[in-house]
């Protein structure tokens, strides 16, 4: 299945499958190691002065790669999931060597999760889905207390793996309580210079639902330790279609997100990738993507270059996704554009995002402004950018999200009036983002004057202070965490008070 995939995608050798938003197959070639001037894993590593982290180089290596390549900063991120074999990451000039500093397979697996289950108070979550896709992924305890003391209260390693007999284990914000997934979180946050989280995902051979349909808030770079595990990414559905529903949260909770009547019903244009992830693969899925995973079925078939003894078909699947959080945080234009008008007082008169186009929704609402993170150095051509034009730029974008606000608004506010049966349309269009006159709130305003209606330069200047703190506390956290920093538990350290 996954041979006959990649061979309608046109991939060869060393080019990575790359699925664009226009269904148009295209190669994208990983750099070179030091090609975006950024140092190796291992100086990296030595430079946090942080023992934890030579174990996350590797992970370092791949993120600096992406993170400094314009190809995947302008063309790839938010837009297009990316396909990177382990082959592509670990290849190059100096052979075995690179292979071993460079390869993710086997840097996290079962044998970890033994050894901090046992030694920690953790938490972890069993996925639980609904087989009619009527309400979506849920998550069922792994363990409960055994009695009152805090050994009975603790989750064990036995717990673990009786869970993953009836589903996925999934250990949220992983990167906060096991210092090796610490260690990648700093690694990702060096390399992408935006937040990032990890979730750990622990599934048994044979499964055949790991994960039903859904989205997710975050761009996960998802990245296979263990096993082999098979996706699906497909196309997102339109969000007016299920506008009560949040887009990036689609197949959770009350949502359902069903496979045959929204995903496979959108043409042989809806299945984008489909592939099996083997120990060292790395898929990238933008936020808002609809995937769905399984462990069936994972072994090599015929004519299969992956080396059947290193396929990962016989071992449970572990892997780790790691999520840039700029959505999670409000680092996006939606949350710009609201912040803006909220200062200015008064109503929002903003469609909800899931009311907007697509073209509005994905290319306004969810960009991230391009001074931040990694995106900084990609604003422009070789020649850096100076202060005041990088501010612009993020001006700009905010200005571009207004107007596509705006004319959804517009366009949907007669709708609004008919169906609140009503014949205020003023009211009607103030709700559905258009002035109370049906006319544009910024009808005839240049794009400087829309920018100072919307007090844009200091919105944006918050925004960027907002990510420089967020930045700092997540820092802190994954270097307590790495470093194996943690309280004592109830009733002190023997010996030691109380």
């Amino acid at each position: 299945r996954e041979m006959k995939f990649q061979r309608a995608l046109g991939v060869r050798g060393g080019l990575i499958g790359l699925l664009l938003a226009a269904r148009v197959a295209e190669s994208y070639v990983l750099p070179a190691l030091g090609a975006g001037g950024l140092p190796s894993g291992a100086a990296w590593a030595a430079s946090t002065k942080c023992a934890m982290t030579d174990g996350a180089a590797p992970y370092y290596q791949l993120f600096g790669r992406l993170a400094s390549d314009p190809v995947f900063a302008q063309e790839c991120f938010g837009k297009k999931p990316v396909l990177l074999r382990a082959s592509d990451i670990c290849g190059g000039d100096n052979g075995a060597l690179q292979a071993k500093s460079s390869s993710i397979a086997d840097t996290f697996t079962l044998d970890d999760v033994a050894r901090a289950v046992d030694s920690d108070f953790l938490d972890a979550g069993r996925g639980d889905s609904d087989p009619t896709a009527k309400s979506g992924w849920r998550m069922a305890p792994v363990s409960v207390p055994r009695g009152a003391s805090f050994e009975d209260a603790k989750m064990r390693h036995v717990d673990v793996l009786a869970a993953m007999k009836k589903g996925t284990v999934v250990f949220n914000s992983a990167g906060a309580s096991f210092p090796e997934l610490g260690a990648v979180c700093l690694a990702a946050q060096a390399a992408f210079k935006m937040p990032a989280g990890i979730n750990l995902y622990l599934t048994a051979k044979g499964t055949a639902t790991s994960a039903p349909p859904h989205t997710d808030k975050q761009d996960v770079f998802v990245l296979q330790t263990k096993g082999a595990k098979h996706w699906r990414v497909f196309s997102p559905p339109p969000p007016q279609l299920k506008p009560e529903a949040d887009p990036l949260a689609r197949g959770k909770g009350a949502d359902g997100l069903s496979l045959d009547g929204e995903l496979l019903s959108q043409g042989p244009d809806g299945l984008l990738v489909e592939c099996v992830l083997r120990p060292g693969d790395c898929l990238y899925i933008p936020a808002g993507w609809p995937h769905t995973t399984d462990t069936v079925n994972t072994a090599p078939q015929g004519g299969d270059q992956d080396d059947s003894k290193n396929s990962g078909a016989d071992d449970d699947s572990v892997h780790i996704t790691v999520g840039l959080d700029t959505h999670i945080w409000g680092l996006d234009y939606s949350a710009a554009l609201r912040g803006a008008l909220q200062r200015k007082g008064g109503p929002l008169g903003l469609l909800k995002d899931a009311e907007l186009p697509p073209d509005a929704f994905w290319s306004h609402a969810l960009r991230v402004p391009p001074s931040l993170g990694f995106l900084r150095p990609h604003l422009v051509g070789p020649e850096p950018l100076a202060e005041a034009a990088l501010q612009a730029a993020d001006i700009a974008g905010l200005v571009q999200c207004a107007r596509a606000y705006e004319a959804a608004g517009l366009k949907a506010a007669p709708a609004y009036a008919q169906a609140a049966k009503t014949s205020d349309f003023a009211a009607a269009a103030l709700r559905a983002g258009a002035g109370p006159s049906l006319e544009p709130r910024w009808a005839g305003l240049s794009d400087a004057e829309v920018a100072q209606a919307l007090g844009a330069p200091e919105v944006c200047a918050k925004i960027r202070g907002h990510h420089e703190g967020v930045m700092k506390v997540q820092e802190a956290l994954y270097r307590d965490t790495a470093a194996d920093l943690r309280p004592p538990p109830p009733g002190g350290l023997p010996g030691g008070p109380g």
